[in-house]
């Protein structure tokens, strides 16, 4: 359960790939970096979420464990945070694992 982990560890860090859409039809190079979160719940449904640069109050669905912060979207399974970057001009994944209290 989402909830759970987070109250368990507020950190999360894992690696983010990301590239431009036509990154396979051209041959653009990607990049690869590190992504920390930091996650606090803020009341029912909410949780606080910054990056280092900017914290925003998002929703989260405790059902399918999900919740958008910029253009990405994170789910929580199997004790991991999967990103899909949801943007126009990109594309990119990431996979955040939590880290000791």
């Amino acid at each position: 359960m989402f909830s759970k982990a987070v109250q368990e560890s507020k950190q999360w860090t894992g690696t983010a790939y990301t590239g431009p859409r036509d990154l396979g039809r051209r041959g653009n190079g990607g990049s690869e970096a590190t992504m920390t979160l930091e996650i606090q719940l803020a009341g029912e449904g909410k949780i606080n979420v910054t990056d280092g640069t900017e914290t925003k109050s998002v929703s989260f669905s405790e059902e399918g464990e999900t919740f958008v912060f910029g253009y990405w979207r994170f789910t929580f399974e199997y004790g991991e945070l999967t990103g899909v970057l949801e943007d126009p001009a990109q594309t990119g994944s990431a996979v955040l694992r939590r880290q000791p209290a």
